[in-house]
């Protein structure tokens, strides 16, 4: 790809989030009113994506490279273990509020390949980084509790892109996962 057609891409990009955010989703969009809002000619936004799948997926990995960005930003800031988990989660949730379209072809995707495939290797990349974050804690059985966790906060995900808005109490459920004595988790018997 050339620098001209990744700029164009982007703009293209941009300007979906753009609308979506405007128009409470992404789906409905077209290349067309997508190219005006970019300032590019819709051959230019065709030649780009001929088809509108194509554009969809691209559009969920952008807005999934800017929830990663945003939880990248703030882990230097916080301190490492559960906290740190609980401020990742937490902003990771605020980008799926403030980028509806996020959630929407999350959704969407989550039956075609391509896309299951990419929310899957995501979810994984969460599961490990939680992981991580559970065993410098001390956490016992990491692995099982990182993967509980990965699996709450995208139940917790669905659940507020269906109200529109954050929902503190099924929030504070979810990290009161994380105030459970280290020593009270028990491995269940394979």
């Amino acid at each position: 790809m050339t620098d001209a057609n990744k700029l164009i891409r982007d703009a293209l990009l941009e300007a979906a989030i753009t609308l979506a955010q405007q128009r409470g989703g992404a789906l409905q969009l077209t290349i067309a009113e997508i190219a005006r809002e970019a300032s590019e000619s819709p051959q230019q936004a065709q030649q780009c994506y001929p088809e509108m799948a194509v554009f969809h997926r691209e559009l969920l990995q952008y807005l999934l490279d800017l929830a990663r960005a945003g939880v990248i930003e703030m882990m230097p800031t916080a301190k490492p273990g559960l906290s740190r988990i609980r401020k990742a989660f937490e902003t990771y949730l605020d980008t799926n509020l403030r980028h509806r379209a996020l959630r929407e072809l999350a959704l969407h995707f989550r039956n075609d390949p391509d896309g299951a495939e990419r929310l899957r290797m995501r979810a994984h990349g969460v599961m490990l980084l939680t992981q991580m974050e559970l065993h410098v804690a001390g956490w016992p059985n990491s692995a099982p509790a990182a993967r509980l966790l990965t699996a709450m906060v995208q139940d917790v995900a669905i659940a507020e892109f269906e109200a529109a808005a954050p929902l503190p109490s099924l929030r504070e459920t979810m990290f009161a996962y994380l105030s459970l004595p280290a020593g009270g988790v028990k491995a269940a018997a394979p």
